[in-house]
């Protein structure tokens, strides 16, 4: 698929995690680079900035995580992207990921998390990376934020967003954020998903920041302080048909090896035809 011309062309990927939860998948691989279909997390999400027409990628890494670059370190690949890499020696959060990048993104910039996939029916990739950056830019925005629905008892596990009515183009104003909220105090079931344009205001308001959930640096908090400075942050739902495929634990890596898989054209067909087997066979 061709690149679109994109108003923001910097993004920064975050992928310094240990992935603790995937051992022992992760004790010599990271888990950004476990296959999905037929090609590894970090690459899918690759895919989908250059599509959006990210010209250059950051990487967050730590120590041991050199094997993401080298994936990407293929002179006959092609790839319109090309890539740094700049190291979290702590792992503070996601904030203080994004912290590290300060100096090696000019302007506005994506943030894209490298252990989530996103995806779209019909043979077409996920173009919110697009339409945070337009909204970004028609409303004036220090932050734009992709949002999707989830079930109640599942907003303790995500930055929560409040949000006004949708304006003519489908963007909400977003009124309030919180990070990991519970079932009963959280303010909507609008969850931040795992894609965000901000403006370099973010490095004051990050540096400002003390550890919040999780005794961590939380990229939520920063953007909300620059909300209560008087900033505009504006959130962009995720279209339907556009999937979230988080790779965070056994389970929600088979399920997304499994619909990425479905989804190609190739390996579709005969894997459907697989399962569907397996499950007329019974437990």
């Amino acid at each position: 698929m061709a690149a679109t011309r994109s108003l923001v062309t910097d993004a920064v990927v975050p992928v310094a995690g240990l992935g603790t939860r995937l051992a022992p998948l992760t004790r010599a691989l990271p888990k950004e680079l476990l296959p999905v279909g037929r090609a590894p997390v970090v690459g899918h999400v690759v895919e989908e900035l250059a599509v959006c027409g990210i010209a250059r990628v950051c990487f967050i890494t730590r120590r041991g995580k050199g094997a993401i670059l080298d994936h990407f370190d293929d002179p006959h690949a092609g790839h319109p992207v090309s890539f740094l890499a700049v190291r979290q020696p702590v792992q503070r959060g996601l904030g203080d990921a994004v912290l590290c990048a300060e100096g090696a993104v000019a302007g506005p910039f994506v943030v894209a998390l490298g252990d989530a996939v996103l995806s779209a029916g019909g043979g077409h990739g996920a173009t919110v990376v697009t339409r945070l950056a337009e909204a970004f830019a028609a409303h004036g925005a220090v932050a734009a934020i992709a949002i999707e629905q989830v079930e109640p008892d599942a907003v303790s596990r995500y930055g929560i967003v409040a949000v006004g009515d949708p304006g003519d183009d489908g963007v909400l104003p977003v009124r309030g954020l919180v990070e990991k909220p519970g079932a009963a105090t959280a303010p909507s079931r609008w969850a931040a998903a795992a894609r965000y344009v901000l403006s370099p205001a973010i490095f004051g308001a990050l540096r400002a920041t003390a550890p919040g959930a999780g005794g961590e640096v939380q990229l939520t908090d920063a953007i909300a302080a620059l909300l209560r400075d008087g900033g505009t942050v504006v959130a962009v739902p995720l279209l339907p048909g556009e999937r979230r495929h988080d790779v965070g634990s056994p389970a929600s890596y088979a399920r997304a090896f499994v619909d990425l898989a479905l989804d190609d054209p190739e390996l579709g067909p005969g894997l459907r035809a697989h399962l569907a087997a397996r499950l007329r066979e019974g437990p």
